[in-house]
């Protein structure tokens, strides 16, 4: 501990002396508001004091632990389980025997103004009792697009103005499709048509009001292609995805070709009927 000098008690002596001398002149009543200033002087103080005290002590113990936020752990969105279109199949093939037709279209475009550049139908006659298919009648004609080629569209299908020459070869019918009457004539003692992606087809039919299947979007659960987790579903499956889930042997190289892929089309329809009759 260190020792106090002897002035320091001397001045703390003196100090004293003359306070205690400057009291003595007070009355008892200045004398107790010195009193009070005093003790209140002395409290301030103390608190003072004490709370630095306690800053101090909290600076030197307290601690800050900064820990990184954890991982944000992807949210999978569960996948459906194949469903097969059970319902949606038995309500268009209906109770009684009936006549059906397959339908494919190549464009010269998406738009339903573009022009068709070829047509394939097969007519067959289905009975729902035993799923069986009897084919009836073939329709197939190419035609010539009105507005100028589509290289894009070209690029699909390759029919180049040079390919449907050849293939319509010396057959004398209509050079545009909308000018050619036979494939409604065709189409008039059918009301139900079958089609991949048949929406679009459609849109290129529209004197056809009857119903449709679509053996793309009816076996987009069944064939679950491409799971796309920004959507909580699967991609709509191509035919040839189509074709490969069912055991249907495929060309590639002739895929894209009206006649070949509305053959495609028959034979994934027929697969689904036997499975509708295996269940």
């Amino acid at each position: 501990m260190k020792k106090t000098s002897p002035i320091s008690i001397l001045v703390v002596l003196v100090i004293g002396a003359f306070i205690i001398r400057w009291l003595s002149t007070l009355s008892s009543l200045e004398l107790t508001g010195v009193i009070c200033l005093v003790i209140a002087v002395v409290a301030v103080v103390v608190v003072v004091k004490r709370n630095r005290s306690k800053a101090g002590s909290a600076g030197q113990t307290a601690t800050f632990r900064v820990t990184e936020p954890a991982p944000v752990q992807p949210v999978e969105v569960l996948r459906m389980a194949p469903q097969f279109p059970t319902e949606p199949l038995l309500k268009f093939i209906g109770k009684e025997p009936k006549v059906i037709m397959f339908v494919d279209l190549e464009t010269n475009g998406l738009s339903p103004s573009s022009s068709v550049l070829s047509c394939s139908a097969i007519k067959c006659h289905i009975d729902p009792a035993t799923g069986t298919l009897t084919q009836l009648d073939r329709f197939n004609r190419y035609y010539y697009p009105k507005e100028r080629i589509n290289p894009r569209a070209i690029a699909v299908n390759g029919l180049t103005r040079e390919e449907i020459k050849r293939l319509r070869g010396s057959d004398e019918y209509p050079k545009h499709f909308v000018e050619d009457g036979a494939f409604q004539a065709f189409c008039d003692t059918c009301r139900r048509i079958v089609a991949h992606n048949c929406s679009f087809d459609r849109s290129f039919l529209p004197f056809f009001t009857g119903q449709s299947f679509c053996t793309m979007r009816h076996n987009t659960n069944v064939v679950c292609a491409e799971w796309m987790p920004w959507k909580g579903e699967y991609k709509w499956p191509t035919l040839l995805e189509t074709a490969k889930h069912y055991g249907v042997p495929v060309d590639e190289g002739m895929l894209h070709k009206s006649n070949a892929d509305v053959d495609i089309t028959l034979q994934i329809f027929e697969k689904m009927l036997i499975r509708l009759n295996s269940r």
